[in-house]
């Protein structure tokens, strides 16, 4: 009856352990598939990146053919003339300033792409609010071809106060959804396609160009007559980043 009694007690201790460790595992399996599954919802949120670039390229392309559109339309105009020399002749003379305007806005919306190039090329994934700034960012450039024609629609002071306004408050928006990109970006780590993507020198010289524009932007307004002569102290850039640097070495390092 005792050694009975011993092998009952041993065979329960037994069970009880197996369960135990059924138990264990069944808590283990399950932390897993909650780890497993937290995993899985942040890669969900990432979207494929070659796409979204691709995307915004084409954006940016459509933004550059529709800055000619006004001269080519000019242009058409022109071929009414008898003879061919005097309408390209006069064409010239009538749009100098239209053509300027045309350089100058497919100068700005080149160097907005080669800024955006420069930063994604540091990002394997977009999360929904780098996707979100992005498009925002795309918004804005499509939206400069017209702030750039309703510079030409002539009027008094006050009204070519409030074209440059348009105009330089179009790319403060676009330097603005750029800044807030790379703060996307450096708060998610999923993004980044290296260790150190070293973001900080790109959030430096955004944070300048959109003090530089802001400032732009007051000169602009306070004369009518500094037209894009405003938009020279951009070249500033590099001596304000310089300024920054030296105030704050540290911001070198990050």
């Amino acid at each position: 009856d005792s050694a009975r009694g011993s092998a009952t007690a041993e065979a329960t201790a037994g069970v009880e352990n197996n369960n135990g460790a059924s138990k264990q595992d069944e808590d283990d399996h399950h932390a897993d598939d909650r780890s497993s599954s937290h995993v899985n919802n942040l890669h969900t949120d990432l979207q494929d990146v070659e796409r979204r670039i691709a995307f915004t390229d084409a954006v940016v392309a459509v933004a550059l053919t529709l800055l000619i559109l006004p001269l080519m339309d000019a242009a058409g105009e022109s071929e009414e003339e008898e003879e061919v020399e005097d309408a390209i002749a006069s064409w010239f003379r009538e749009n100098r300033d239209r053509i300027l305007s045309f350089l100058i806005s497919f100068a700005v919306i080149a160097t907005f792409w080669r800024s955006h190039e420069k930063l994604f090329c540091r990002v394997q994934f977009f999360t929904p609010w780098l996707s979100f700034w992005n498009f925002q960012w795309m918004l804005a450039i499509v939206v400069l071809p017209v702030s750039t024609e309703l510079i030409h629609r002539g009027g008094n002071q006050k009204n070519a106060r409030l074209q440059h306004f348009v105009y330089i408050g179009n790319m403060i928006v676009i330097v603005s959804c750029y800044v807030l990109m790379i703060h996307c970006i450096r708060k998610s780590p999923l993004c980044w396609k290296s260790q150190n993507p070293q973001l900080m020198g790109l959030l430096i010289d955004g944070l300048a160009d959109l003090g530089l524009l802001v400032m732009a932007l007051a000169v602009s307004t306070a004369s009518s007559s500094s037209g894009y002569l405003s938009l020279l102290i951009l070249l500033l850039n590099p001596l304000v980043v310089r300024v920054i640097y030296s105030l704050l070495p540290s911001l070198r390092e990050r």
